[in-house]
């Protein structure tokens, strides 16, 4: 039965998943989660002989092999400690300052590094020192900023007075951070962390509760923050590569009178950013005031115990990126987190399910368990917690503590390890509990090849699938057998996930070669990535394997089809513009119902789609077995009345090339017109500008809209496809003494080189200069003059004058820009005639579709460009 989750509503966890690249170092974080560090202590231990302390079991390494597995952007060890008496636990890791580069211990912390990155995930280990919190047991004589003791029982620890730290103290400090990291950087960790909070020795310098010195190192904060930027140099010494990554552990309040405060912290992080800290981690409390519980309501509602505090720390930050940890249950609280911070951290729920990240961006999850421990006493729950990495470093599946069965085995066991370490005098006895009383499961089964590379591709790993491929060549196709799946292989998922970087290692290795892979419906992967609008796919599986884009599923129906039917007007005109056979050709192609693309467009009630489809030749009379046209499916009246005011503008255009054709001859300044092309050529010495000029729409256009292929004169067979979506083209002869010539081109074309969907409106024109003089006749509807110098033509000249402009209309392709002699105008061509302040400048109207203002963004481009 699956365990029990924090009611959550569903969001989309695509934030979590997105890269972090740090500033610093360079390094990228695949996703946003952090695997929080917790107090293991699962290393060795032994009583009386100090150096067998702190060496890495085979169980804490298989513990980190497993995080590994679950898909953490950064893995934080547990805190590694610098000497063998200077311990928050017994159990701890420990690289005491004679440590060497080899042997035992130094093979622990590889095979642990090795284990932890073999998925991708970057791997600090968290550096600390406890200062006064050492238990009494372990170092009767602990050292820290000042003398003040830790008094009482805390957690079942007590503590002896410190002394203050002398001249050697720091030396032998900051030496044993610097040496550490150098130990982990050579065992191939990315970087470290230092533990400066919850009251160990670094948060102990900070605070002014614990630090009453009164040389350079207490008073101000710059003082009382000097050991952390002196630890930062000395480690930068010794180890130089400017990769490796420094990050640090901080209190963004500890809850205490005249404590460390957020102002501090703000104060703090800005210091750190200066010293080229790659992450700050903000948490909270002390051993005397723990804060990892809800302290008001504000922090309960947004789960995190320390984001309001995080908002007025990070906004100063430029470079350095901040983590928050602490509280985080829900995948909405998640990326609401996001908006303040760069990473959220997670640590007692990656305990009770190491893999939780993968199934969250998987979509497999929408929170983290819920146990019926509830999450405010600490103590209980940290309990929790050990006890699962220690089942889990044995390979045991951990306990499902949302179930009351497994909460009464806890507490059982819980009780009985309590009095066990009650009793244990000689301190042999440390780590969490051995739970008993249940018939443990061995941890999962081994994840066959196959589900791992599936994995891989929903969390879109390429290099992960990379490897699997690699070592599993036969995988490179890899049905999924579930029921709902259909058999579909992995370029099937990758594309229906949108998932570029993945389809691209799949094609590279030969997916679709040499034919394309085909789920139970007979469906491409190409039909999938087009049903699902993700343009990048189809743009690439196009210009990959453009062959696949009219095979047909068992329902006859093919990729241009189901854009249509899914309203994806950019996908729908990479797909003709790719297609082989000619796009008229293929809008015309019908299902084993009849339907055609057009048919689909129109019962979703696309507008975009069903324009593009006649602009491409759909036939809108085109009936199906159900003699049902497509304006019968119509899903809106929007919808129907504007594919009626389409078809009958498809209508009209053919009347209007008729008209031309008589006309063609009679129009004096050569514009002729040839299968249904415009061409204007030089005849008359004012026409200089327009030499050249040639729009041929009856080319078939098989390079990219940037190319510099030369028109193509002959017989046009269709409307080509491949550089438009629509153009539709007015030339107009304004007058006939003096000339005056317009050429007005409006449409879109996909730029292939760009990858982009653009939309061009251009007004052409052949100013007169002879002179400032304007004349008109709305009763003959022929000629009108404008010159710049006109700046203030009345609304009612515009009026007449559009109203007699068009002696001709046809469909244009557009070969190439280089063609137009483009003079600017200065408003948008619906409002053509006004004052121009661009002159005889050349220039374009460029109008591209905002998503974010969800509108069209005209942009006026002044050059000599030769292409839009």
């Amino acid at each position: 039965m699956a365990p029990s989750r924090y009611a959550a509503e569903a969001v989309d966890p695509k934030p979590l998943a997105e890269p972090l690249k740090f500033a610093f170092s360079g390094k990228v974080a695949k996703n946003r989660f952090l695997k929080g560090a917790m107090t293991e202590r699962l290393s060795t231990w032994d009583p009386k002989t100090p150096t067998n302390r702190g060496i890495p079991t085979p169980e804490l390494i298989n513990l980190y092999r497993r995080w590994g597995e679950g898909d953490f952007g950064v893995l934080l060890s547990g805190n590694v400690m610098l000497d063998y008496d200077q311990l928050e636990a017994a159990g701890n890791p420990i690289i005491p300052l004679d440590a060497p580069f080899e042997g035992e211990r130094f093979e622990g912390f590889r095979k642990l590094a090795e284990g932890a990155k073999a998925h991708g995930s970057l791997l600090h280990a968290q550096l600390s020192h406890p200062g006064r919190q050492v238990e009494q047991k372990i170092n009767p004589r602990p050292i820290s900023a000042s003398d003040v003791q830790l008094e009482g029982d805390v957690m079942g620890m007590r503590f002896a007075k410190p002394r203050a730290m002398e001249k050697e103290d720091f030396e032998k400090v900051i030496g044993g951070f610097a040496h550490a990291a150098e130990y982990v950087y050579k065992a191939g960790f990315d970087g470290v962390e230092l533990h400066g909070a919850h009251g160990y020795l670094l948060a102990q310098f900070l605070s002014p509760t614990t630090n009453k010195r009164t040389d350079q190192y207490g008073g101000s904060l710059t003082n009382r923050a000097r050991i952390i930027l002196e630890i930062a140099d000395a480690i930068r010494a010794r180890v130089p590569d400017p990769s490796f990554s420094i990050g640090i552990k901080v209190n963004s309040v500890e809850f205490q009178d005249e404590g460390f405060s957020t102002e501090d912290c703000r104060d703090l992080c800005s210091a750190l950013e200066a010293a080229s800290f790659d992450f700050v981690e903000l948490s909270g409390g002390t051993y005397q005031s723990l804060a990892f519980e809800h302290k008001r309501e504000s922090t309960k509602k947004r789960e995190a115990f320390f984001l309001d505090f995080a908002e007025k720390i990070i906004p100063q930050l430029t470079k350095t990126k901040a983590y928050v940890t602490g509280g985080l249950r829900t995948v909405p609280a998640m990326v609401e987190a996001l908006k303040t911070v760069h990473g959220i951290g997670l640590a007692r729920p990656a305990c009770n399910e190491v893999d939780l990240p993968r199934k969250i961006i998987a979509g497999e999850a929408s929170a983290a368990i819920e146990t019926l421990l509830g999450e405010q006493d600490f103590g209980l729950t940290n309990v929790l917690a050990g006890t699962q990495m220690r089942l889990i470093g044995r390979d045991q599946e951990p306990l499902d503590v949302s179930k009351e069965k497994y909460k009464d085995v806890f507490m059982k066991s819980l009780g009985k390890w309590a009095e066990a370490m009650g009793k244990n005098e000689d301190g042999s006895k440390f780590g969490y509990i051995d739970i008993e009383g249940l018939d443990l499961h061995p941890f999962g089964k081994p994840i066959e090849p196959s589900l791992r590379v599936r994995r891989a591709i929903t969390a879109n790993d390429p290099l992960l699938v990379k490897r699997i491929l690699k070592s599993h060549p036969r995988l490179l196709h890899n049905p999924d057998p579930s029921p709902e799946a259909l058999s579909n292989s992995n370029l099937h998922l990758a594309a229906s996930l949108g998932h570029l970087p993945i389809a691209k290692v799949l094609v590279d290795h030969g997916h679709e070669h040499p034919d394309p892979a085909l789920n139970e419906h007979h469906q491409t992967a190409l039909m999938l990535a087009a049903a699902a609008g993700h343009t990048e796919v189809v743009h690439f599986l196009c210009e990959r394997t453009p062959h696949v884009i009219l095979r047909r599923d068992i329902r006859w129906r093919d990729a241009i089809m189901e854009a249509s039917r899914g309203g994806h007007d950019t996908v729908l005109q990479i797909l003709l513009t790719y297609v082989p056979e000619g796009a008229r050709a293929a809008v015309q192609r019908a299902d084993l119902d009849g339907n055609t693309a057009l048919h689909f467009a129109s019962s979703n009630g696309n507008l975009l789609v069903l324009r593009t489809l006649l602009a491409a030749g759909a036939d809108a009379e085109r009936r199906n077995v159900w003699s049902w046209t497509a304006m019968s499916y119509s899903a809106t009246v929007q919808a129907e009345v504007y594919l009626k005011g389409l078809v009958t503008e498809v209508e009209r255009r053919k009347l209007v090339r008729q008209e031309v054709e008589q006309l063609k001859n009679s129009v004096k300044g050569a514009a002729s017109i040839k299968g249904g092309a415009v061409r204007v050529v030089e005849q008359d010495v004012e026409l200089t500008a327009f030499a050249g000029f040639s729009i041929d729409m009856g080319s078939k256009l098989d390079a990219t809209v940037a190319s510099h292929q030369p028109p193509v004169e002959e017989e046009p067979e269709y409307l080509p496809y491949p550089a438009t979506k629509l153009i539709i083209a007015q030339y107009w002869n304004c007058s006939r003494d003096p000339p005056f010539w317009g050429y007005l081109i409006v449409g879109t074309f996909f730029d292939q080189h760009n990858n982009i969907v653009w939309s061009t409106e251009i007004f052409a024109f052949q100013r007169d200069t002879r002179g400032d003089r304007r004349h008109g006749n709305d009763e003959e509807g022929q000629f009108v003059e404008l010159s710049d110098s006109d700046s203030n033509t009345s609304q009612d000249l515009n009026d007449r004058f559009s109203r007699s402009l068009i002696l001709a209309q046809t469909d244009s392709a557009y070969h190439h820009p280089a063609h137009i002699p483009a003079y600017g105008y200065q408003r948008h061509p619906h409002h053509l005639w006004g004052p121009s302040h661009t002159g005889s400048v050349p220039g374009t109207w460029i109008t591209e579709f905002n998503p974010e203002l969800g509108n069209w963004v005209n942009t006026w481009q002044p050059d000599h460009h030769n292409h839009i």
